[in-house]
């Protein structure tokens, strides 16, 4: 993420908690992303280069296996 801020991804369908989410990260310096429900994140997760993603656990429609393993990417060490 060479020459700006690094990009986060938060998946969250409750409005409120989202919006608290963004605006903390956004106030610390994060550019964010928003997905309101896990197809969506899920497409962005493939689409994007995020250092960081943070999954609702309870999102309709997703499942462990899908959020945890399914964005198509594996990375051996964090991102720098």
């Amino acid at each position: 993420m060479a020459g700006g801020r690094r990009r986060i991804l938060v998946i969250e369908d409750d409005r409120e908690t989202a919006q608290q989410l963004v605006d903390s990260l956004a106030t610390s310096g994060y550019r964010v992303d928003l997905a309101v429900d896990g197809d969506d994140g899920l497409r962005r997760a493939r689409c994007g280069e995020y250092a960081v993603m943070t999954i609702d656990r309870m999102l309709p429609g997703i499942d462990e296996s899908r959020s945890s393993g399914g964005c198509g990417k594996k990375r051996s060490s964090p991102p720098p």
